[in-house]
């Protein structure tokens, strides 16, 4: 057993990258990020809400529906920006971005929540900072969904810089929203965040699916769905799905050992796929962003 969950939160990190692999290869096919989450997101909402107890609804606090709808919201924020970091680079530095995203929350657990931050972490925020600039020194800015080169200029550098910044502020919200309801007391004992984790996941996919369907409906985006979208949309729910259910499997584990392995294996999983699937050159800032954000994820999960 001792051997197996370990191998099965790995498992669960390179789930997770079939989501950033869904994307790039709708951005091939003119399929953009929100096309594909809009029916991906309905497997979590099925599978989610099947799993919630029918009483869970009507027990849930105020505190737990507020937070879901946030997260849901800024996921759909969030999508915008995939589409641009996906437009100005390739897979690699947007999806080390993407899984550095606790680099906020934990200065937000520090600065709120009185949480102290060790040696280790704050080398580690120092660190992902350094992964997120290696990242945007990595590649060649690109344009167009024909990923032809252009030259690279510091304001494109900088235009580059700051959307991975703001994807990994925007995508910070969800892992608040977590640490927020695991922190919330409840008259029974149990935190907010372990009693209603079904209403939260459920509600979060909905606030997102919503906010996707007035946004297609407002730009006229919607599009078709046909095998291709159907396929993309498939590996993007079946890796979140499976994402999430590995980590239920792996519950055992501490939280350090399965989100460092899960993170990793994430990192690492979408840079050999974005280097043998979609041609990305392996620079030596590529290798050096790689690093950095593995090393991250170690400093910042240890003690």
């Amino acid at each position: 057993m001792s051997t197996v969950l370990p191998l099965l939160a790995v498992l669960s990190g390179l789930c997770f990258t079939a989501i950033g692999v869904a994307y790039r290869l709708g951005q091939e096919r003119g399929i953009t990020p929100l096309q594909i989450l809009f029916w991906a997101s309905l497997v979590g909402i099925v599978f989610f809400g099947a799993r919630t107890p029918i009483e869970s609804w009507t027990t849930a606090p105020r505190v737990v529906w507020i937070w879901a709808i946030l997260g849901g919201f800024s996921q759909y924020l969030g999508l915008h920006l995939t589409a641009k970091a996906l437009r100005l680079g390739p897979l690699s530095p947007y999806w080390c971005a993407t899984n550095l995203t606790f680099l906020i929350t934990a200065l937000v657990a520090a600065f709120f929540w009185d949480e102290s931050i060790t040696l280790l972490q704050s080398l580690g925020l120092a660190s992902g900072i350094g992964a997120v600039l290696a990242g945007v020194w990595s590649v060649t800015p690109t344009t167009g969904i024909n990923r032809q080169t252009t030259p690279a200029s510091w304001g494109q550098r900088m235009d580059y810089a700051s959307t991975l910044c703001l994807l990994m502020l925007i995508n910070s919200l969800m892992p608040i929203a977590i640490k927020a309801l695991s922190r919330e007391a409840l008259p029974s004992g149990e935190d907010a965040l372990s009693q209603f984790s079904g209403v939260f996941t459920t509600t979060m996919y909905v606030s997102l699916w919503l906010g996707m369907a007035v946004d297609m409906i407002l730009r006229g985006a919607w599009r078709r769905p046909d095998l291709r979208l159907i396929g993309l949309a498939a590996l993007a729910g079946g890796g979140s799905v499976g994402g999430f259910l590995l980590w239920c499997l792996c519950a055992k584990l501490s939280a350090a050992v399965l989100f460092t392995l899960s993170c990793i294996a994430s990192i690492v999983g979408a840079g050999l796929v974005s280097v043998i699937l979609f041609r990305e050159k392996a620079s030596a800032f590529w290798f050096l962003m790689m690093g950095l954000a593995v090393l991250t994820i170690l400093l910042l999960n240890g003690k």
